[in-house]
């Protein structure tokens, strides 16, 4: 006996008709005929009484009927559980996390996701970004984060935070006056330089390259504090993710906004291609979502119209500023950060998707709503 069998001869039951069953459940009416007269052979009783004016049951067919009804509800009920069972985010979860950007963005996402899968057992592997993906290659964690751009065809690859990478200067310093320098300026500033082992390492020789120079690098660490406490005390500058400086050093340390070219910080969750996702993993994976660093967006000294990959982004230089995405024809396209319920509208930008050249007017703000 199958439980499509029972399924059929329950279906034929309520609808009190063969044609209006077979309808019903897609097949044809001599498919389902065969069935029941297959269930009838196996069971060794006439299921339905042979009358061509009304489809009854007879006695026998009014027990298995009975029992076919709590088979059916057995089996869905059981089915439903073992889903929720398996839907269940539980288990081991190895993190690769790079100690310089935990507290920027990851501590508050590890504890919310904490708080939302307590029955996860999350183990956060430190390390740099180049040890996590070789950590992720040899399956020695799930997860981890890198800096991006990158590029690898074995991984997976989703951003996660984005901000700018600023020079950084003591307070005394003679450039700290400025609200952004051009990064060939760098060429004779003695450079500060995190050690090889980070990615970041590599960016920051590319970018300077590309601006038609090699660093002059006087020292070089794997410590960001040690890096940061040095810059602080004028011993030389470095070029850092705004966040790093902003949430630790910002009292004592000036963060200046870079140009020609501009350079991104950007962070990114990678998992290997190859290998399925846990349900600990998939969860967290679907969990970070993309946050920007609300003081690269709204902290910068001019309003700019910044375009990136199809995107444009308003920048100003209100502190308290909120901000939205637009596409290069000025429409919005949605909120750069999930937290901000008010979205503070640049009414330049969507009417004609131009460049903000002297700041903003109040009047040309316009809450919740899009000015055409």
């Amino acid at each position: 006996m199958k439980r499509m069998q029972l399924e059929y001869f329950v279906r034929i039951v309520e609808e009190k008709s063969f044609t209006k069953a077979a309808e019903k459940l897609f097949i044809s009416q001599p498919a389902l005929s065969k069935s029941i007269r297959a269930l009838e052979a196996e069971l060794g009783v006439t299921l339905f009484k042979r009358d061509p004016r009304e489809l009854s049951l007879t006695s026998e067919g009014e027990n298995v009927y009975c029992y076919a009804v709590d088979i059916l509800n057995y089996w869905q009920s059981r089915t439903a559980e073992l889903f929720s069972l398996l839907e269940q985010v539980k288990g081991s979860l190895r993190f690769g996390l790079p100690p310089s950007v935990g507290s920027v963005f990851f501590s508050k996402i590890l504890f919310e996701y904490g708080c939302k899968y307590p029955q996860v057992d999350l183990q956060i592997v430190e390390g740099t970004s180049k040890k996590i993906e070789a950590l992720v290659m040899n399956d020695q964690v799930d997860l981890g984060v890198v800096i991006e751009p990158y590029e690898n065809p074995h991984m997976r690859l989703k951003t996660v935070y984005r901000s700018d990478v600023v020079l950084a200067v003591a307070r005394n310093h003679r450039l700290a006056e400025r609200t952004e320098v051009e990064i060939a300026e760098l060429r004779d500033e003695p450079m500060l330089m995190v050690s090889k082992d980070y990615m970041f390492h590599d960016q920051v020789l590319a970018h300077c390259r590309q601006a038609g120079f090699t660093p002059n690098i006087t020292f070089t660490t794997s410590q960001w504090d040690l890096l940061l406490e040095m810059t602080a005390e004028n011993q030389g500058v470095t070029l850092i993710g705004r966040p790093l400086v902003e949430k630790l050093y910002s009292g004592r340390i000036k963060c200046i906004s870079l140009q020609n070219p501009e350079f991104l910080w950007t962070l990114g969750l990678i998992s290997k291609k190859c290998k399925t996702l846990s349900g600990a993993a998939k969860s967290l994976w679907n969990f970070c979502a993309v946050q920007p660093d609300m003081s690269f967006v709204a902290g910068v000294h001019t309003a700019q119209h910044v375009q990136h990959g199809g995107f444009s982004r308003a920048r100003r230089a209100d502190d308290n500023a909120e901000f939205a995405f637009f596409d290069v024809e000025g429409d919005m396209v949605g909120c750069g950060d999930a937290v901000f319920t008010h979205l503070v509208i640049f009414a330049d930008i969507v009417k004609g998707n131009k460049m903000l050249q002297n700041g903003y007017a109040p009047s040309a703000l316009v809450k919740g709503q899009a000015v055409r």
